[in-house]
């Protein structure tokens, strides 16, 4: 009896160190099927033979956009989705028929969501388009990429405060026209969106609503600084740095942020940039971190074009933000700073996505590393 009372109290004792040490983050199931997305951009230039398709899970082909109320391969100064492109990645599928492909919808200049979302009857009419465009195309899924909904965004975005409860209308309806395309194919089809960091893209929508209508999100963690500003800054760093004084946080408070609004962590999936920020006329102090600098001539820059054009080059020194956990380069003579992602910078974000139990990275933008060297850290990262 003795025995038995001691090794109940044991039991308990055991018990409550384990809730105590348990994660806060954790939920019911770990996730162990980490998702690598790749948003793979329309205009450039690939083929099949391009995608590291084993290592990645999913690709979102960007961008269709919205004309009419339905959703169209619209061309922006002649470029845009081909025919060709779906054949490429149908070739890339063969090599991996578990990767699934997505079209993204909308991105940054993309109009048409607000009057899509308007009423029924134009919900309507865009939901049936997307289930016709991937019945279509053999795809798997739609993103959507509305910036922003309320908000607006860049250019004469249209934008109205109806927009908050529209959207979560709006996949409704293409919630449901997808369940309906299922029921036909007997294939799962993907909703999934493109997601702000800030409190305010949580707060313009019914979140507690848009989050069970979705598979996952798309959590947009770069482009925090760029040439918009007079003061260089990391453009996509883990964590905020208190000198930072134009910052709003890092990556991994806006995953906190959208964690405390109530989203499962399983349905984040945090961004990464294969493509950094450069700015010219750059002060020195501080290696030209958080420096004055001139808007003239900024710009983004490829990884490839970081690697070859930037590290090679003689002058240019890579310096490394411990508290931010962020890369950047500086060149005292020329005066030119850039901020990017580099191999150690995305370790770190992995192993938070991995330490927080989030869905997985997602990367903007595929071409912007053609010769595999981000993939590849962060496939050895999430899949180890």
């Amino acid at each position: 009896m003795i025995k038995r009372a001691f090794g109940a109290v044991l039991v308990l004792i055991l018990i409550s160190c384990a809730l105590v040490i348990t994660p806060v983050f954790a939920q019911d199931n770990a996730i162990t099927d980490h998702k690598i997305v790749a948003y793979l951009a329309a205009w450039e230039n690939w083929s099949a033979q391009d995608i590291p398709a084993k290592k990645l899970t999913h690709i979102n082909l960007s961008f269709a956009r919205i004309e009419d109320g339905k959703i169209a391969n619209v061309k922006i100064d002649g470029k845009g989705i081909e025919a060709i492109q779906f054949q490429e990645l149908k070739k890339a599928k063969l090599e991996n028929p578990d990767l699934k492909v997505l079209i993204a919808v909308g991105g940054w200049g993309g109009d048409g969501f607000s009057d899509a979302a308007l009423t029924p009857e134009s919900r309507d009419i865009f939901a049936k388009s997307v289930a016709d465009y991937l019945s279509k195309h053999d795809l798997d899924g739609i993103d959507i990429d509305w910036e922003f909904p309320v908000q607006g965004g860049w250019g004469a975005i249209k934008a109205r405060p109806e927009d908050k409860q529209n959207f979560t209308l709006f996949l409704q309806a293409i919630r449901a026209e997808l369940d309906n395309l299922s029921t036909i194919t007997k294939k799962d089809y993907l909703l999934t969106y493109a997601a702000n960091v800030n409190q305010w893209a949580i707060d313009n929508i019914e979140i507690d609503k848009v989050i069970p209508l979705v598979d996952y999100i798309n959590l947009m963690t770069y482009d925090y600084h760029g040439g918009w500003e007079a003061q260089t800054g990391h453009h996509t760093a883990l964590y905020a740095n208190k000198l930072d004084t134009l910052g709003i946080g890092g990556a991994a408070d806006a995953a906190l942020r959208y964690i405390s609004a109530g989203v499962p962590s399983g349905k984040i999936v945090l961004g990464t940039a294969f493509y950094g920020r450069l700015w010219e006329q750059v002060e020195p102090k501080n290696n030209g971190l958080y420096q004055k600098a001139s808007t003239k001539n900024a710009r983004d820059v490829s990884y490839k074009e970081i690697v070859f054009a930037y590290t090679k080059q003689t002058g240019f020194t890579r310096y490394w933000d411990e508290t931010a956990k962020a890369a950047y380069l500086f060149n005292p003579k020329t005066k030119v700073f850039i901020t990017y992602d580099d191999p150690q910078a995305l370790e770190y974000k992995v192993k938070f996505v991995r330490d927080h139990n989030l869905g997985g990275v997602m990367l903007w933008e595929l071409s912007k590393d053609m010769d595999g060297t981000l993939i590849d850290i962060l496939y050895k990262n999430i899949k180890q």
